[in-house]
């Protein structure tokens, strides 16, 4: 029997101070949400600066933060290029198993998903917890949480539900933010926002409701489908809980390399980019495949002589940062991430003996 619809009031969802809004789900859902709420999520305003989709950039987004809360490896783009032959040795799923039309999850969505290939991303949650499991012993069970907003005519309304990636009971919700403008004709447009607790949006309700609807009016038509919020929508919650809107949130100041898009670049055009985003998370990826000589060498490489990082103790720093960084903001312990990281190298075969040499950039 499935489970009862509850309607509960939150309050921060779009950044601090925003106002509360109804949001309906199971109860399990929105205590889930609840508690992603109070560790400092909320709706990013990101958007993309690499031209991706808004679904490819909310995923995006949300696996970073599972790299610097320590939950996800930072190299997965190593795991990605494997044949079905390496995937089978290593306990990861095929490729031709990701995108199953026989699971049907696109339909699971409320109204159903349409750019987001749910199928596809619960897939890869799978990889990166066999990889996580592999690096550290310890395997977690994912599960996506969806926020959608689906907006018809002046009518709104707030839905949460979650999607297992595999059995067992969840170790870690993965959320993300939606909001469909619905046409009458049940066709709709769908947009796409990350959970990330950097930055506050203001929601799409009273007069942003305007503008999503003069968006629908403009958007290019999509295929029909039914809309699944009417199980739900004979019961509203009372008008007097509607709020002013609060002003959108100044978002804080942040340096250059803290927004830097890397994790869909390769190595080699990684070493390439600009020497002053190689920090932070970036920096930290490179040295589960590298060794700082290694790391050093190659920066060095892609750059004319004289102009690359003079001394191989930039890397060291960088990378001293990065760690003590990531472990504040995952909780872990910077000894857990250095042993995570040497565990990593140890498994790319990784080894780094004798003097650095930097007199060629000097």
């Amino acid at each position: 029997m499935a489970s009862a619809m509850s309607c509960r009031f939150f309050h921060g969802l779009f950044g601090p101070g925003s106002a509360a809004v109804p949001v309906w789900g199971v109860m399990e859902t929105l205590a889930r949400l609840a508690n992603a709420l109070e560790t400092g999520l909320s709706v990013s305003d990101q958007t993309s600066k690499t031209g991706s989709s808004e679904a490819y950039h909310a995923t995006e987004v949300v696996i970073g933060w599972l790299q610097r809360s320590g939950k996800a490896p930072y190299d997965l783009h190593r795991v990605a290029g494997l044949s079905d032959e390496q995937r089978a040795a290593h306990g990861f799923e095929p490729k031709s198993a990701v995108s199953d039309p026989a699971a049907s999850v696109q339909n699971m969505g409320v109204p159903p998903f349409q750019e987001l290939d749910m199928t596809a991303f619960l897939a890869g949650l799978r990889v990166v917890a066999r990889y996580q499991e592999l690096l550290t012993g310890r395997k977690p069970v994912f599960q996506v949480g969806v926020l959608t907003l689906t907006v018809q005519g002046i009518d709104q309304q707030f839905f949460a539900q979650t999607l297992m990636a595999e059995a067992g009971e969840a170790t870690d919700t993965i959320w993300l933010y939606r909001w469909c403008t619905m046409g009458f004709d049940g066709r709709y447009d769908e947009h796409w926002r990350p959970f990330d607790g950097l930055t506050g949006i203001v929601p799409h309700s009273t007069v942003a409701l305007h503008r999503d609807q003069t968006m629908w009016q403009n958007a290019p038509k999509r295929s029909v489908v039914s809309n699944q919020l009417s199980a739900i929508s004979e019961s509203t919650c009372p008008p007097e809980h509607q709020q002013q809107l609060p002003k959108k949130q100044r978002a804080p100041k942040h340096k250059r390399y803290e927004h830097f898009q890397h994790h869909q670049m390769s190595d080699d055009e990684l070493f390439a980019a600009p020497a002053d985003l190689l920090q932070g998370d970036a920096i930290l990826r490179l040295a589960y495949s590298y060794s700082n000589q290694v790391i050093f060498n190659r920066i060095n490489a892609a750059r004319l002589e004289g102009t690359g990082i003079k001394s191989v103790n930039v890397i060291t720093k960088r990378l001293t940062h990065a760690i003590q960084a990531a472990a504040e903001t995952s909780g872990r312990s910077v000894q857990d991430i250095r042993a995570e990281i040497t565990a990593a190298k140890s498994l790319n075969g990784v080894r780094h003996k004798g003097k650095v040499d930097v007199a060629p950039y000097t």
